[in-house]
């Protein structure tokens, strides 16, 4: 488990893997909302460099503008 943020914008993560396959659950407890990817394939990257990762940033970019509006 990883804590990264404080106070509204703390999120709550973990990571995964093995063989054959890859996996990251994200939480953020303040804005009650979060969102788990999982993959039956281990891309040979970590998560965040591959398309696990543009899911992530895809999904903190919309909550950013959910939050804005």
């Amino acid at each position: 488990m990883f804590l990264d943020g404080s106070g509204k914008e703390l999120e709550i993560s973990s990571l995964g893997w093995g063989d054959g396959f890859q996996c990251m659950l994200v939480r953020y407890p303040y804005k009650e909302t979060g969102l788990i990817i999982m993959t039956n394939k281990d891309l040979g990257v970590h998560q965040l460099k591959g398309i696990i990762g543009e899911i992530y940033q895809s999904f903190v970019s919309g909550s950013e503008k959910c939050t804005q509006n």
